[in-house]
């Protein structure tokens, strides 16, 4: 019996060490071993059970209450920043209600927003034919499309002019970046490990000093909504802008009242 449970033991570590190095292979070899069946994939920091495909169906008609994506995708960090944007379903819902019928006038938004970046990160042929004698420059295409789709999502996410401002392409440049590498750091490493590694890993870090930076994008954003709601309770002309940062302060301010009539 004993010899039995420290293979078991034995087999779990193993799993766990070699998810670091090969979880592609495990993944692979595990759905080719088990076809339709669940199976269980072990980590370091959690466990994760990969369901078939057959399943999805009665996975939808769980509530969020009980599969959450937020609480799932940050259930082995335990250090992990917790965010609005990370542990709630709050922006999806508001995505989810404002798309509707809105495709078309958010597409003009977009287009617009195009033209003005299009102006900013692509360079001039002419003027650069005209000092440079060969007519040709050197350019980066793949930072030139990243600076282009930053300043697009921006418009939706925040809204101008916060979508043309530094902060902004800074945290669009490197925030995913900075979440992934310091997500699979960390689950690499037990849990007990996590606050002692969220304090010396200097991706995490530099993760948390943009994410104060944060609140220098959302605060006007934030004054500008509520300088519309007083001016609409007065009685003037006001026109709300059309960003998720918007329709989340929507979303919440209903929430609120509606928890209040209860």
């Amino acid at each position: 019996m004993c010899l039995l449970g420290f293979d078991i033991v034995r087999r779990i570590q193993k799993d766990q060490s070699e998810w670091g190095t090969s979880s592609w292979l495990l993944v692979m070899v595990r759905a080719d071993m088990y076809r339709e069946k669940p199976f269980v994939l072990r980590r370091q920091d959690l466990d994760i059970t990969v369901l078939p495909t057959k399943n999805l169906t009665e996975l939808r008609t769980i509530p969020n209450s009980k599969l959450h994506r937020g609480k799932a995708n940050f259930m082995g960090d335990k250090s992990a920043m917790n965010t609005l944007w990370s542990h709630s379903e709050v922006p999806i819902k508001a995505i989810s209600e404002n798309r509707n019928d809105q495709m078309g006038k958010h597409l003009e938004a977009v287009i617009k927003q195009l033209d003005d970046a299009l102006e900013m990160e692509v360079p001039d042929s002419e003027e650069k034919v005209t000092n440079n004698s060969t007519g040709w420059t050197c350019i980066d295409v793949q930072l030139m499309i990243q600076n282009l789709l930053a300043r697009l999502v921006g418009k939706i996410i925040v809204g101008k002019p916060a979508c043309r401002s530094p902060e902004w392409m800074d945290l669009a440049e490197h925030f995913t970046e900075g979440s992934v590498t310091v997500s699979i750091i960390m689950r690499l490493a037990p849990k007990w490990m996590h606050p002692l590694l969220t304090e010396v890993i200097p991706q995490r870090q530099r993760l948390r000093k943009r994410h104060q930076g944060i609140f220098n994008i959302t605060d006007p954003c934030v004054a500008r909504h509520e300088e519309v709601k007083s001016k609409i309770k007065q009685g003037l002309e006001a026109e709300e802008e059309d960003n998720i940062v918007a329709w989340i302060e929507f979303l919440i301010e209903n929430a609120f009242i509606s928890d209040n009539a209860r």
